[in-house]
This record gives structure tokens, C-alpha cells and sequence, in this order.
């Protein structure tokens, strides 16, 4: 880690994301009359100028690291890991994409109206309704041709999905197998994780001011592919897999020498152990458990 010591870098920084965010909403406002489908690919290329903008400016440098070959080409569904909400610009500046976010974003000041002008699917979590609502309105974005960023967990944490206390959020499986697109894994590895995380009760400003005392922060992007998810069981069995690789990203264990042996293998070993009851109701599955419910 190196820290950036002294009032006036820090203030510099701070303004320039500031000035960053009124020059975003200052192009979204008129961007934000054009019909749907044009309107989200022109909000998510000012999102991508807007991240690298933020990375710079924040000193992030971004490595990638494919485990899985040669990525589809087209629209796909981004399911990661959720850190920060360094994870946004992260993530915004690797391509274009939207995300599914929580639904109080929406009330958050200028972020939240410039969220909502620009395509992002909201989701009350808590509601069947508003998540099927959020299912029907991430397809539409994958038939426009856009990736969508899903962290299913739907809350921050250091390490990837947090066993037995939370839940896994399954609908953005289930647009993927719809409009039979690929669904790609993301672990944003920080170099300093601990300084990164925003999570528990950390307020937003303070812990931001405390990132920008530093001077450069390193985050690595491990990623693989899913394809080829066509029905409901090979959407359950890569809910599961989903979790497991995070889980295991997050305990820096090697989770397959070889990516495509190493998934078939997990499919072969659910698929002996289909005749488990399961769950009717979609949406979510319990963390821990290797029982995948029927994703919404």
C-alpha cells in the first residue's frame, strides 16, 4: 500500500469526482430523451469514460486474469463479487454494461437520479414481484445488446459470498438462460482488501476520504465463462458452481487446473445428487447450502 500523506491531494482528488459526477449528469440529462434501446448504449459509453476517469483519478490500476480462454462475443451477465463501491467504476471501465442495483439507490442524491436516467434495473429484493419486474427488465438490456453486472449477494463483503448469512440472488440466472446468453464470473481481487471494503456500517464519505489518502491501490479481475445454460436443472447446477468458484476465489484456493474439466466434473457430481428436495419458490438460495432453488 502507498499513502498519499498531506490535506491537498486528497482534496484534489475529492473534487475532481466531484466535478466528474455533475459533468456525467450534465450529459445524461439530454441523453435521457432519446428512445430506450439507444439511449441505455449511449448512457453505458459515457458510464465506461466516466469509470476510467475515476480510476485514473483514484489511482486504481486494473489487471485481468482469464481462466477460461477466449470471451464470447455480445451481450452477457456479469456475476461477481461485491467489495466496494470501487467495484462500479471497476467493473464500468472493463466494458459496456448496466447493473442491477438495490432499489434505495434510487433516493441517493445525483448518483440515484443519474442511476435511474441512464438504464440501471432496480430491485427490492425483499418483493417476488419487483424481482420477477427486475428479470423481464434484465433481458430487455441483454436483447438490446448490453451487459448486465449482477452482484447476487446483494451486500458488500471481503471475501466473496458469506456463508450461511446471506442469500444468493438467482434471477439474472434465469434472463441469462431466456435470451441464451453466456454468463461470465468476476472476482475483484484488491491488493489491500481490508483498506478497500465498504462494509457493515462504514458511511460512504468518510471511508472515500480515507481511500484517497492513498496513492495507488492494485485490483485484479479473475474471470471465467459459463455457456451453454439451457434448461432449469443447468440453470440450478450453475447457480451452484457460481457460488462455489467465488467461495473458493476468496479463500485464494485453486479451484481447477483445468477450467473446463474441473465444471464438468461439478456438474456430473450435483446431477448424482438431483433427487434432493428443492426449494418451489424462487429468487434466492441459502448461503451454504448446495441446494439450489428454482431461480426467478
Amino acid at each position: 500500500m502507498t499513502t498519499s500523506r498531506g490535506f491537498v491531494p486528497r482534496t484534489l482528488k475529492f473534487a475532481a469526482f466531484l466535478m466528474s459526477v455533475v459533468a456525467v449528469g450534465a450529459l445524461i440529462a439530454p441523453l435521457s430523451l432519446a428512445p430506450a434501446p439507444r439511449r441505455w448504449h449511449w448512457m453505458a459509453e459515457v458510464l465506461r469514460l466516466w469509470a476510467r476517469i475515476v480510476l485514473h483519478t483514484f489511482g486504481i490500476r486494473r489487471s485481468e486474469a482469464l481462466e477460461s480462454g477466449a470471451a464470447p462475443a455480445g451481450a452477457r451477465v456479469i456475476v461477481g463479487n461485491h467489495v466496494s463501491y470501487l467495484d462500479i467504476p471497476v467493473l464500468l471501465a472493463r466494458s459496456r454494461c448496466l447493473f442491477l442495483a438495490k432499489e434505495e439507490i434510487t433516493a441517493w442524491p445525483i448518483m440515484g437520479w443519474i442511476a435511474r436516467r441512464s438504464g440501471m434495473v432496480f430491485v427490492k429484493r425483499e418483493d417476488l414481484w419487483s424481482r420477477a419486474r427486475s428479470v423481464l427488465s434484465i433481458q430487455e438490456r441483454l436483447q438490446a445488446g448490453l451487459s448486465i453486472v449482477v452482484f447476487p449477494e446483494g451486500t458488500t463483503s471481503i471475501e466473496g459470498p458469506l456463508l450461511g448469512r446471506s442469500h444468493f440472488f438467482a434471477g439474472a440466472f434465469r434472463a441469462a438462460r431466456m435470451e441464451s446468453c453466456p454468463i461470465e464470473l468476476v472476482y475483484l481481487d484488491y491488493e489491500d482488501p481490508e483498506e478497500c471494503a465498504w462494509v457493515g456500517d462504514d458511511e460512504f464519505l468518510p471511508h472515500l476520504w480515507s481511500f484517497l489518502g492513498r496513492k495507488r491501490t492494485q485490483v485484479r479481475v479473475r474471470s471465467t465463462w459459463v455457456t451453454g445454460v439451457e434448461d432449469r436443472a443447468a440453470q440450478r447446477r450453475t447457480v451452484w458452481f457460481t457460488r462455489q468458484w467465488l467461495l473458493q476465489s476468496g479463500r485464494n484456493l485453486d479451484l481447477r487446473p483445468s477450467p473446463e474439466r474441473a465444471f464438468q466434473d461439478t456438474l456430473t457430481r450435483l446431477f448424482e445428487d438431483s433427487t434432493k428436495p428443492r426449494s418451489p419458490i424462487g429468487g434466492f438460495v441459502e448461503s451454504g447450502s448446495p441446494e439450489i432453488a428454482y431461480a426467478f
